[in-house]
C-alpha cells in the first residue's frame, strides 16, 4: 500500500510509519517520483545515490540531504547547476569554491549574498552575478558600486540596480540614461542634475509614464515630455505642471480619451468642462464621480454615463457617484420602479419630465421629477 501511494506521490511517504521510511525501496521510489520526499526520509537513512537522485529533480532539495551530502563535490555540482539557489545549502567549504560561485551567481546573480567575503573580492564573480541580475549589486562590495563596468551592466540588466550605485555613478548621465532605458522608475534613484536632463527624462517617461513624478519641475512644464508620459500611461496626469491653458488642455484630452478615470487628475476648471467630461465619458461612465458637481446634476451627461458603465457596476454604482441629493430621489425610484423593468437605466433617464411628482406616500423633493417611462 506504501509504495502504490510513493509511486503516485512521493510526499506521501511522510505519512508512512517510521520503519517504512527507513525502507530503501520505498525511500528510492519516494524519491524518483517527487524529490522533495528527500525531507521526509530519516536522517542517516540518506545514500549518495538517493541524494543526488533529489537534487536532479530538483537542486533545492540539497538543503534536506545530510550535512556529508552537502559537502559532496558532485553532489553540490549537480544541484547548483540544477537550480544555482541550492548554493546556499552547500557547505562552507564547498560555498567557498571559485567555480561553484561562478556556476551559482551566473544562474541567480542574487546568491551573491551567499556568497563568502573571500570570494566577492572577485571582480568576474561580482559582474557574473549583477549580468544575470542586476539587483545583485546591493550585495556586492562598496569597490564595486563604484566601479563603472560593473554598474552599467547592473542597470542594464535592471534599472532599479541605480539605486545601489555609488553616489557619483547616480550623478552619471550616461549610468542613469541606462537606467530608464531599462525601466523608467529608476529616475527616481537618479542624483544631481539627471532629474533635470530632458532627454533623460523623455526616454524615463517614454518607458513608464509615471516616472514623470521624479522630473524636475521644468520638465513637467514641458509639453512634450508630459504628452510622452500621458501617452505611456494616462495617470501620469497627475504630475503635470503645464504652465499654458492651451497645453494643458490638450493633455487632458488626451489622458481622458485613453482612461476615462483620469479624469479625477484634471485642474477643477476642466472637471467643470462638459467637452472634457463627455471625453471622459465615452471612455468609460465611471468618470461621473470625478466630473464637478455641477456636471453631475447634467442629465444629458448622467445618460452618457449610463451608456458606458461597466457591465460589474451598474445601478448601485451610479447611486454612489450622483449627487446626494439626487441619488436619495434615484435610490427611491429604483426601490419604487427598478426590479423586474427591462427598460436600461439610461432609457429611462431619458424620458425624464421636470415636475412634481407625488406618489402615494413617496416625494421626490430635491429635483422634482418623475420617470415618465414607468408611469402611465
Amino acid at each position: 500500500v506504501v509504495l502504490a501511494a510513493v509511486q503516485n506521490d512521493g510526499d506521501a511517504i511522510q505519512f508512512a510509519a517510521r520503519a517504512l521510511r527507513r525502507d530503501w525501496q520505498i525511500a528510492c521510489t519516494a524519491v524518483g517520483s517527487s524529490g522533495s520526499a528527500l525531507r521526509f526520509i530519516l536522517r542517516g537513512c540518506h545514500t549518495r545515490e538517493l541524494v543526488l537522485s533529489a537534487v536532479q529533480r530538483d537542486g533545492e532539495n540539497l538543503q534536506y540531504a545530510d550535512a556529508q551530502y552537502q559537502n559532496d563535490e558532485r553532489i553540490v555540482l549537480e544541484a547548483v547547476t540544477q537550480n544555482a539557489e541550492a548554493y546556499e545549502y552547500a557547505s562552507e567549504p564547498l560555498r567557498a569554491d571559485p567555480r561553484i560561485a561562478h556556476i551559482a551567481v551566473s544562474g541567480h546573480g542574487e546568491t551573491l549574498e551567499h556568497v563568502p567575503e573571500r570570494l566577492l573580492r572577485s571582480r568576474r564573480i561580482v559582474m557574473a552575478a549583477v549580468t544575470e541580475s542586476g539587483l545583485a549589486l546591493r550585495h556586492a562590495p562598496p569597490r564595486f558600486r563604484r566601479d563603472r563596468d560593473i554598474v552599467l551592466e547592473a542597470v542594464r540588466s535592471n534599472g532599479f540596480a541605480l539605486r545601489y550605485a555609488s553616489d557619483p555613478l547616480r550623478r552619471d548621465p550616461d549610468v542613469v540614461l541606462e537606467a530608464v532605458q531599462n525601466n523608467g522608475f529608476a529616475l527616481g534613484h537618479a542624483m544631481g542634475n539627471c532629474t533635470q536632463d530632458r532627454y533623460i527624462v523623455l526616454v524615463a517617461v517614454q518607458q513608464n509614464g509615471m516616472a514623470l513624478q521624479f522630473a524636475d519641475e521644468a520638465c513637467r512644464n514641458d509639453a512634450s515630455v508630459v504628452e510622452a508620459a500621458v501617452r505611456q500611461d494616462p495617470n501620469a496626469l497627475q504630475y503635470q505642471q503645464l504652465a499654458d491653458e492651451g497645453e494643458r488642455r490638450r493633455v487632458v484630452e488626451r489622458a481622458v480619451a485613453n482612461d476615462g478615470v483620469t479624469l479625477q487628475w484634471a485642474p477643477p476648471h476642466l472637471r467643470d468642462d462638459a467637452a472634457i467630461a463627455e471625453l471622459a465619458l465615452q471612455q468609460t461612465g465611471t468618470a461621473l464621480r470625478f466630473a464637478s458637481e455641477r456636471l453631475r446634476h447634467d442629465i444629458s451627461l448622467m445618460i452618457l454615463a449610463c451608456e458606458h458603465l461597466p457591465d460589474e457596476a451598474g445601478i448601485p454604482f451610479l447611486l454612489q457617484i450622483l449627487s446626494p441629493g439626487l441619488s436619495e430621489d434615484v435610490e427611491l425610484w429604483w426601490i419604487l420602479n427598478g426590479e423586474g423593468e427591462e427598460a436600461t437605466f439610461a432609457e429611462a433617464l431619458a424620458q425624464i419630465a421636470w415636475v412634481p411628482l407625488e406618489m402615494e406616500d413617496h416625494t421626490f423633493p430635491a429635483l422634482g421629477f418623475f420617470y415618465r417611462y414607468f408611469l402611465p
